[in-house]
């Protein structure tokens, strides 16, 4: 298999920071070496698929063998006291979690009116903020950051019964800025270096701070989950442990994977959304004409330009495998590089360009896209994709339906390059335009 160069000790590191946040570089090395390579993170090999059809075929038809997830078991133990949750577990222990997961989100209404009526509840929130600001004459607006919090506390009433309004706010804002801060180090090359062998590399000068860095924000973090757990005394846990204990039947229930599984929910529910709405409203005051003809197209065009998650996560295979001709043994790493389908211009003209119209028809309706594939794709697809996308679509209709948004005095950035593993939009600033509109 063609693959890269790689560097001692750092892999070819080196090349992708030359192209941040990564699509650009998996591209190049896809026209140089095929739709199928390897490259190297440090001294661990990741075979990369960047081509749409082979990501099908493998990491959706061949779900199975696809389904193991790549993990670092020395640096989990430190930060997380063991590799538990839903994100990075696999085998058996995962697939319990992920259904747990997913009975949980369906009871509280994923797929019902219900979940769309606490969904409404947020947005009823933001509009009612916007217009008291409007109302006292308040010119400029932080509307990324009224976004963020609506979906913070989405997840975090689904989570922990509570939304994060009034007191609460300010919770938000610590939370978020320890999310911010975690993805910003696991981004770093210095971080990715250090996931192999912390044992080793936290003793280098050049890693220690890094190290610190990562425990630091990983027990603030858990802190807050062990205190909510606490607070509630999650009878229904209880019950539940309670009851598989008496049957004899092996089970995962424990604080410390309940912890965990909180800390993979919370994250990838609010951060991700979050940031996407935030990009939606930069794109678009950026781009007027596209905001006075909003419809449906606009949450297609924003997951794929925004592609808040450039590397997608990490898979292992959990037997051997052929791909077009490559023996990939049990065990390996591989990645179907969701951002090189998503910025390829083989499939979406001037990719680089925020165009809500390629997703329309001739007749102006929305067509369907197999290539927006922004969730991931097979067993491992992102658990939560029908409530961020519901969250995406019910907060954006609803407030440009009421308000027409410019850019105040920090216009926004579009620049993805800064960032970690999730890639945040720039601060920005707006002037908002009451321009109410019957539906």
């Amino acid at each position: 298999m063609f693959c890269p160069t790689p560097l001692p000790f750092v892999g070819n590191l080196w090349t992708l920071a030359r192209y941040p946040p990564g699509e650009d570089c998996h591209l190049k090395w896809e026209k140089e070496y095929g739709p199928i390579f390897t490259y190297w993170v440090g001294e661990m090999p990741i075979v990369c698929i960047t081509d749409y059809e082979k990501i099908i075929d493998t990491f959706q038809k061949d779900a199975d063998t696809f389904a193991g997830r790549t993990t670092f078991p020395e640096m989990d133990n430190i930060l997380k006291g063991g590799t538990h949750g839903v994100f990075n577990t696999e085998a058996e222990l995962w697939r319990d979690q992920r259904k747990l997961a997913l009975h949980a989100l369906a009871d509280f209404g994923l797929g019902q009116n219900m979940m769309q009526e606490r969904v409404l509840t947020e947005v009823s929130a933001l509009i009612d903020n916007i217009n008291t600001d409007l109302d006292a004459g308040v010119i400029e607006h932080n509307i990324a950051e009224q976004l963020e919090i609506g979906a913070g506390s989405t997840i975090n009433e689904i989570l922990f019964g509570y939304r994060f309004s009034g007191e609460k706010a300010g919770q938000y804002f610590e939370l978020k800025k320890l999310a911010v801060r975690y993805f910003e180090l696991l981004g770093t090359h210095r971080v990715q270096l250090l996931l192999a062998k912390p044992h080793v590399l936290k003793h280098f000068p050049v890693f220690r701070q890094a190290f610190k860095d990562m425990k630091q924000v990983a027990k603030a973090f858990f802190g807050f989950f062990e205190e909510r757990i606490k607070e509630h005394e999650l009878q229904l846990k209880r019950e539940e442990k309670q009851k598989r204990d008496a049957s004899g039947e092996p089970h995962f229930y424990s604080n410390t994977q309940l912890e965990n599984m909180c800390f993979d929910l919370w994250l990838d529910g609010q951060l991700t959304t979050g940031s996407t709405m935030a990009w939606a409203v930069a794109y678009l005051i950026n781009n007027q004409v596209a905001q006075k003809k909003l419809h449906q197209e606009l949450d297609a065009e924003t997951l794929r330009t925004a592609n808040v998650v450039p590397e997608n996560a990490l898979h292992r295979t959990t037997k051997d495998v052929e791909i077009d001709g490559h023996l990939i043994q049990k065990g390996t790493c591989c990645l179907p590089q969701i951002s090189a389908v998503l910025h390829n211009p083989k499939i979406y003209n001037n990719p680089k360009q925020f165009n809500p119209e390629r997703f329309l028809d001739e007749n102006g309706l929305l067509k369907k896209c197999d290539e927006l594939i922004p969730f991931s794709v097979g067993k491992r697809k992102c658990l939560g994709e029908p409530l961020a996308k519901m969250e995406i679509f019910l907060f954006l209709a609803n407030i440009f339906n009421r308000y027409e948004f410019s850019a105040g005095t920090i216009s926004p950035s579009l620049d993805r390059t800064n960032g970690g593993v999730i890639i945040t939009c720039p601060p920005f600033i707006c002037l908002i335009k009451s321009e109410y509109k019957c539906i």
